[in-house]
C-alpha cells in the first residue's frame, strides 16, 4: 500500500475518534545511496544499490562478464593449489628409468637435484650408492646419504694454487699467477686474500700488479692492500709495462696479477687479455667464478675462459647463496680442480682452501 493510502486510513481513524486535527505529515525520505543505520530502530534502513553496481549487474552482457571472471579465478585457484601441493612437478613423478629404485633412493636423488645437482649426476650418485648397499639397506636414508657423500668425495678434484712456489719448495725462480674471470666476481679482494695466505702460511715474498685499467677503484683498492701487507705494487696498462713490472719483481717468490673483468660473451676482449698475459715465464692462471652465477652461465664462463688454460677454479661469494650443487656440476663437467672458496669480504679471514668434504657439506647440508 502506498503512502497516500496510509494517510487516508489515518484520517478515517481520527474522524471516528472525534479528533479533527490533521494527521502529521509523513517524514520526507531522503535519498540514500548506501545503507544507513536508523537511530530509532537500530536497523538497516532503506538500502539502495549504488548506481554503478546496478549498471554493472544489469543486462546479460554484464552478467556473462562476471561469470567469466569468476571461472578464471577458480581456474587460477586450482593451479595455485596444484603447484603448492607438488602434484604438477616433475620432481615428484618417478621416471621410468628409476622404477627399480626404492622410495628412499628416489627421494635422495630428488634432494640432490633440489640442491642444484644436474639430474644425470644425481642419478649416477644414487645408483652407485644403491649398488654398494644391500637390498635391506636401500630404505635407510642415513646409509644412502653416507654412500652418496663417499661417492662425491671420491669424484671431486682438488688442487693447490701455491704448490711449488717459493724457495721452500726448491724453486728459486719467481712464480706469476694471474686471476681471470667475469666482471663483478671479486677478483681484487681475492687477490689480496691469496697474497695474505702466501705471506702468512708459506712465508713467501709477494708482489702485486694491477692490470685492471677499466676500474680506477680496483687499482686504488689493491694499492691499499699492498700497503697494509707491506708488499710492492705496480699498476700497468700495456704489455710492455706488465713485462717491466714482472722483471722488477723477479727477485720475489710470487707475483699476483689482478686482471680486468671480461664478459664471457666478449670474445675479442678475452683474446686481448690473453695476448697481454702470453709469453710470461713460469706463469699460471686461476679462474674465479661467483657461486651466485646461474649453472648454465657458469658452464659458458668456463668454456670461454679455457683459452687461458687455468690451473683450477676459485668460487667466490659462497656466503651469498644457499644452493651449491653448481660447484659440483662445473667441476665434474670441466675437470678443473677446485682451489679456493671465499665466504665474505674480510681480508684475509674469508678465504678457505677448497676440499671435497667442504663441497659435500654444502650440497648435502650436513
Amino acid at each position: 500500500m502506498g503512502v497516500g493510502g496510509l494517510n487516508h486510513q489515518a484520517e478515517q481513524v481520527l474522524q471516528a475518534r472525534g479528533d479533527t486535527s490533521p494527521a502529521p505529515a509523513p517524514k520526507q525520505e531522503r535519498e540514500r545511496r548506501y545503507a544507513d543505520i536508523a537511530d530509532d530502530e537500530g536497523g538497516v534502513d532503506n538500502y539502495q544499490t549504488p548506481a554503478y553496481a546496478r549498471a554493472e549487474t544489469s543486462g546479460s552482457a554484464g552478467g556473462s562478464q562476471v561469470k567469466n571472471l569468476q571461472a578464471e579465478m577458480e581456474q587460477l585457484k586450482s593451479m595455485v593449489v596444484e603447484l603448492a601441493s607438488g602434484t604438477n612437478t616433475r620432481e615428484n613423478t618417478r621416471d621410468e628409468a628409476d622404477q627399480d629404485l626404492s622410495e628412499e633412493l628416489v627421494k635422495a636423488m630428488q634432494d640432490l637435484v633440489t640442491a642444484g645437482l644436474e639430474k644425470k649426476f644425481a642419478r649416477q650418485l644414487v645408483r652407485n650408492a644403491a649398488f654398494e648397499l644391500d637390498p635391506s639397506q636401500s630404505n635407510d636414508e642415513g646409509l644412502i646419504q653416507d654412500k652418496v657423500a663417499e661417492q662425491m668425495v671420491q669424484e671431486i678434484q682438488i688442487g693447490d694454487l701455491l704448490q711449488g712456489v717459493g724457495a721452500a719448495s726448491g724453486r728459486s725462480t719467481c712464480t706469476v699467477i694471474s686471476l681471470v674471470g667475469p666482471t663483478g666476481v671479486g677478483k681484487t679482494t681475492t687477490i689480496a686474500k691469496i697474497a695474505s695466505l702466501g705471506i702468512l702460511e708459506k712465508k713467501l715474498r709477494v708482489g702485486l700488479i694491477n692490470l685492471d685499467s677499466y676500474k680506477v677503484a680496483a687499482a686504488d683498492q689493491l694499492a691499499t692492500y699492498a700497503k697494509i701487507m707491506n708488499v710492492p705494487f705496480r699498476s700497468v696498462n700495456t704489455k710492455e709495462e706488465l713485462n717491466q713490472a714482472i722483471y722488477d719483481f723477479s727477485s720475489l717468490d710470487l707475483v699476483l696479477i689482478d686482471t680486468t673483468g671480461r664478459s664471457q660473451k666478449d670474445q675479442e676482449s678475452l683474446l686481448q687479455l690473453r695476448h697481454m698475459l702470453a709469453g710470461i715465464e713460469n706463469s699460471r692462471s686461476a679462474l674465479l667464478i661467483s657461486a651466485t652465477t646461474k649453472d648454465s652461465d657458469m658452464h659458458e664462463v668456463v668454456s670461454r675462459f679455457k683459452i687461458f688454460n687455468p690451473a683450477g677454479l676459485i668460487f667466490s661469494k659462497l656466503d651469498e647463496t644457499s644452493v651449491y650443487g653448481c660447484i659440483y656440476n662445473v667441476q665434474r663437467r670441466c675437470g678443473l680442480p677446485l682451489l679456493y672458496f671465499t665466504v665474505g669480504q674480510r681480508v684475509p679471514e674469508d678465504i678457505e682452501k677448497a676440499s671435497a668434504e667442504r663441497v659435500v657439506d654444502l650440497v648435502l647440508d650436513l
